[in-house]
């Protein structure tokens, strides 16, 4: 993997040089999954011409600890798919520390279903699949909580709890752990799940139309947010500052609003206000 990132850049790099006396600067992102068409279509906007910057789309395999590894391994420059949470918990498990250097969007989980249509219909007994990724799963289980399936401990931890920290259950749910990029496949199997926005548009599911409940988001959820990270060292780069107004601008954000149909809501926070470190 890493030799054929670095030959995709040498090769932007050596199109940029014959083109321009004064190359481009060069930003490599590393993306998943849906981002990647948010990405691409940025790297070609009229938007990054406009910041005299070419951008590199790296579209990687894999979980987002892959991505993360990458990216902490400066193979990549930064990356666009993970949400706070998510990192927070990369971060308690890695000797290099990511940041985010801008936010983006947040998108509502959606609970699915092939056997429903309500999650009122949800019985006694029932099967429901989540990720086995504790970030992910912790917020799953904050959104099975939200529709009043089961109850979490007091001190439950939004960015790292697990089922082992459920203190009621009423229906008996029995929780089916599985690798989250398995979550919709799952559905023949389960009775119902809880997907992320990014997996389901994959799957052909929209959260605002498929989905049986939908997670309710506010300033309580602020780990929901995804970000733009990179290595701490770089996080004050002005070339990679530029990816954030980048994301943010008219000609993007109206693709992102028709492309997606309006299941990525635009996040546009100073960092300082939903980051707090590791």
């Amino acid at each position: 993997m890493k030799k054929s990132i670095w030959i995709t850049s040498a090769i932007a790099l050596i199109l940029a040089g014959c083109g321009n006396a004064d190359a481009q600067e060069t930003v490599t992102v590393a993306s998943r999954g849906s981002d990647v068409d948010t990405w691409e279509f940025i790297a070609d906007s009229d938007a990054v011409k406009e910041a005299d910057l070419a951008i590199e789309v790296v579209s990687m395999e894999g979980d987002g600890v892959q991505t993360n590894q990458a990216t902490a391994e400066q193979e990549v420059d930064v990356n666009a798919f993970q949400n706070l949470s998510y990192m927070y918990t990369f971060n308690e498990n890695s000797d290099t520390k990511l940041v985010p250097i801008a936010t983006t969007y947040r998108e509502p989980m959606g609970v699915y279903s092939d056997k429903y249509e309500d999650i009122s219909e949800v019985s006694e007994g029932d099967s429901v699949s989540v990720g086995v990724n504790s970030a992910t799963q912790a917020r799953q289980l904050l959104v099975l909580q939200g529709a009043g399936l089961i109850t979490l401990s007091d001190d439950f931890d939004p960015d790292k709890g697990t089922v082992e920290d459920i203190t009621e259950n009423p229906l008996n749910l029995a929780f089916v752990q599985i690798d989250e990029l398995q979550l919709a496949r799952s559905l023949q199997d389960v009775d119902f799940s809880v997907i992320g926005n990014t997996l389901a548009l994959e799957a052909g599911l929209n959260v605002t139309k498929d989905a049986i409940y939908i997670e309710e988001l506010d300033e309580n959820t602020n780990g929901t947010i995804n970000v733009i990270a990179t290595v701490a060292d770089r996080a004050d780069d002005e070339t990679l500052q530029k990816l954030g107004d980048l994301y943010h601008s008219d000609e993007v954000q109206k693709f992102v609003a028709e492309e997606f149909e309006g299941t990525k809501i635009e996040v546009e926070v100073p960092v300082a206000d939903v980051w707090t470190g590791e």
